[in-house]
């Protein structure tokens, strides 16, 4: 997993105005792609991620479990949202529940 990338991506989000739909998309595009590659170091990620990290990456949530439909990731996504509690993930979990897995 290219975490390097991952990280500029999420700088290029932060400087992005709502009225930047189509750029934010592709970023979330990307974001997917690179955490959808290895499941196993994506977890890691998200186990050793900080705060800021999950708050701007809750966003692809929802795309990454649809792609991956991996249990694995889920129980994940659900461990670091109670790990954070500034980041309101409770839509995201909520809809990432109801996707039929693997």
């Amino acid at each position: 997993m290219d975490k390097l990338k991952l990280n500029q991506l999420i700088e290029e989000t932060k400087t992005l105005g709502f009225d930047n739909l189509a750029e934010t998309m592709n970023i979330h595009m990307e974001e997917v792609k690179i955490l959808s590659e290895d499941i196993q170091q994506t977890i890691q990620f998200f186990d050793t991620c900080e705060e800021e990290e999950f708050y701007y990456l809750k966003e692809i949530f929802v795309d990454l479990i649809n792609l991956t439909k991996s249990k694995e990731l889920v129980s994940c996504l659900h461990r670091n949202d109670t790990r954070f509690y500034g980041v309101d993930c409770s839509p995201e979990m909520k809809t990432i529940d109801s996707i039929p897995l693997k």
